[in-house]
């Protein structure tokens, strides 16, 4: 959702209509009359599940646009009587991803562009020596797992959708390899401690926000691990005890000190948002190093099947020379 401008645009002004003392069938009725595009087909559409007689969060829920997380937000905004404060948390969080992304945008573009020229430059003396179909060929294994993989990162969640029984196979194998899981669950981990502070900010209890926020994110062992703490709580530990209760947390003694923090200073809520992002940027600062080291790793392998393609040629003339 970070790139649909028109969605941050519409949660801005249903946050501003609402914090005016509009009720929320009335805010949505004024951005479906005033929208147009895909913020109008939007706000049409949860209006008219509204006046139904759905909550926000169920009309955010049967829309494909909205994250897991947005809809677990809005839940919790109506809940809590704050749905304007947690659309404007929304807002910030969906600002906060862009600018993350768009910092990691300049790391790559580099490696990348030589990695584009390498592979389009070093192979054509093959053209000079004749073998135009060996050029492309070289090409087409060169871009075409690139296009593809930028293809399924896009339209993964349309092309594999969360809980089905491949989306966990493909979530438990990325998280054995060590570095993509290493993102992987710092990711999820992030989004939920920050949905988790985002939810007790707006007033809702500790083992209620714990189930809400763990079901935002597909990443089964992170789930289940956010989940088990919720029964923890329930048998009378305290949060810091119930996280330190799980392999995956205990694993983290900087994740716990934080959260010990907040939960003795009154302010885990922060705590949590903060530990939340920093996971966030963790994760996009090693995705962003990874990417811009792939393409000195590919050059060389170009370079060596122009190397052999080449070989292959100066043998077959020199061959039949002889």
């Amino acid at each position: 959702m970070i790139l649909r401008r028109w969605y941050r645009d519409f949660l801005d002004q249903l946050a501003h209509l609402l914090h005016s003392g509009i009720p929320i069938r009335e805010a949505l009725d004024m951005l479906a009359r005033d929208a147009r595009g895909a913020r109008g087909r939007f706000a049409t559409r949860c209006r008219d599940r509204v006046v139904q007689g759905e909550t926000l969060a169920e009309a955010f829920a049967g829309s494909p646009e909205p994250s897991p997380e947005d809809v677990a937000l809005v839940d919790a905004g109506e809940r809590s009587g704050q749905l304007d404060r947690v659309l404007v948390m929304m807002v910030q969080r969906i600002e906060r991803t862009r600018t993350l992304v768009l910092d990691l945008l300049p790391r790559i573009t580099y490696p990348l562009f030589l990695f584009a020229a390498a592979s389009i430059l070093l192979p054509l003396p093959l053209v000079v020596l004749g073998r135009v179909a060996t050029y492309f060929a070289i090409q087409l294994c060169t871009f075409g797992p690139a296009v593809a993989v930028a293809f399924v990162a896009l339209r993964f969640d349309a092309l594999f959708p969360p809980g089905t029984p491949l989306r966990d196979s493909i979530e438990r194998t990325a998280a054995r390899t060590r570095w993509v899981g290493t993102i992987l669950v710092d990711r999820a981990c992030g989004k939920v401690f920050w949905l988790l502070g985002a939810m007790i900010q707006a007033g809702i209890p500790l083992s209620e926000s714990l189930g809400m926020a763990s079901r935002a994110t597909s990443v089964r062992n992170v789930q289940k691990a956010f989940a088990a703490v919720e029964p923890r709580i329930r048998e009378g530990k305290n949060f810091v005890e119930a996280l330190r209760a799980d392999p995956m947390f205990a694993a983290h003694a900087d994740w716990i000190a934080q959260m010990n923090v907040g939960e003795h200073s009154g302010t885990l809520d922060d705590s949590c948002q903060k530990l939340g992002e920093r996971l966030e940027r963790t994760a996009m600062a090693r995705l962003g190093r990874g990417l811009a080291v792939l393409p000195y790793i590919m050059i060389p392998m170009v370079g060596a099947a122009v190397l052999y393609a080449g070989l292959r040629v100066i043998l077959q003339v020199y061959g039949g020379a002889l």
